[in-house]
């Protein structure tokens, strides 16, 4: 309904349609539910990381719990990591590159890795190996074909979003990606940096979105990447001994 209102005014403010004397609309007498934010997208402070990363380790689908570890270190939307492929991985340069992000190919970015990142993905190809040695060739993340929806013939290969059996993190899917709006706080990344490593859209804002490139200040973006994979690690292990942590 608020789709065909604004598609009704948009046709009325340019004549396309002629206004009704009595003021007539088609959504007119809809009376609309209030929108609420998703449950889901509820972000994570520090003292809920621990009890999240305990839930992670005890995850039966290990492919699924480096995505979802994968996620909250990268801020990235879920829709284009569970699409990544291994041919756009460059481990040297350390980037993942996103070549079909939201807003399409014009919006194609790289992901700066650190090393909790670079862990977490060779953690996700040993377990893919096992999980699903075919499609693992291709798919960072790939999928369970028995879990396709039956009938679509629309299996892709890459991870579902939502079938999955297992209990729920504490906080999943886009909840990660408000959590790590959060984590750029916490290792007082600037706006400007935590606005291209989250691929943000930057128009009208001159200052950030004109002027400078995402390769000017790619090493920027790596350093600032570490401060938030460190802070973040920190926080999810706080309960191991100091002597168990490593930098993954």
């Amino acid at each position: 309904m608020r789709t065909l209102r604004v598609i009704y005014n948009w046709a009325l403010e340019r004549g396309h349609v002629r206004p009704n004397p009595d003021g007539w609309h088609p959504t007119r007498q809809v009376t609309y539910n209030p929108e609420e934010q998703n449950g889901d997208k509820k972000a994570m402070d520090l003292s809920d990381l621990a009890a999240w990363w305990q839930a992670y380790l005890a995850m039966e689908n290990r492919v699924r719990a480096e995505f979802q570890l994968f996620l909250l270190l990268s801020g990235s939307r879920s829709g284009a990591i569970a699409t990544a492929r291994w041919e756009h991985l460059d481990v040297a340069e350390r980037r993942l590159h996103i070549p079909t992000p939201k807003g399409g190919k014009a919006r194609a970015y790289d992901i700066p890795l650190t090393r909790p990142m670079l862990a977490c993905l060779a953690r996700a190809r040993r377990a893919a190996k096992v999980y699903q040695p075919a499609l693992a060739r291709e798919w960072i993340f790939p999928g369970d074909p028995s879990k396709a929806k039956r009938g679509t013939g629309d299996f892709a290969g890459h991870m579902s979003l939502y079938a999955t059996t297992e209990p729920k993190l504490p906080c999943s899917g886009h909840g990660l990606r408000h959590t790590y709006r959060n984590a750029c706080e916490w290792a007082v990344v600037s706006d400007n940096l935590s606005k291209k490593l989250m691929n943000h859209s930057q128009k009208g804002d001159t200052h950030s979105g004109t002027y400078g490139s995402r390769t000017g200040v790619w090493n920027q973006l790596l350093l600032a990447q570490e401060r938030i994979s460190t802070v973040m690690m920190e926080n999810l292990r706080q309960q191991e001994p100091a002597s168990r942590r490593s930098p993954a």
